[in-house]
C-alpha cells in the first residue's frame, strides 16, 4: 500500500492510469523506497538518483521489478 501512496503523490495521478514508461518507472522507485522501509534498510536515493542507477541496467531493473511483484501478488494481491 506504501508504495502506490507514495506513487500516487509522486506522479500525481491514479496508479490505474500508468501508461508511460515514466510513470511506471516512478512506481519502481516507490516500490524500491517502501520495500527498503519495511526491511528497514537504508534508502536515501531521491528518483533522479535512482533513474541515473538503473540508466545502464534498464532492462535488468525492470525485469527483477516485475518478477518480484509478481511473487508477491502485485499491488491486487489481498492479505
Amino acid at each position: 500500500m506504501r508504495s502506490i501512496i507514495e506513487y500516487e503523490s509522486l506522479a500525481g495521478s491514479s496508479i490505474t492510469s500508468m501508461d508511460t514508461t515514466e510513470k511506471l518507472v516512478k512506481f519502481f522507485y516507490c516500490t524500491a523506497k517502501a520495500g527498503a522501509k519495511a526491511t528497514k534498510e537504508e534508502f536515501t536515493y531521491t528518483y533522479d538518483e535512482f533513474l541515473d542507477v538503473i540508466d545502464n541496467y534498464f532492462e535488468e531493473t525492470i525485469t527483477n521489478i516485475s518478477e518480484a511483484l509478481t511473487e508477491s501478488g502485485g499491488a491486487g494481491k489481498k492479505r
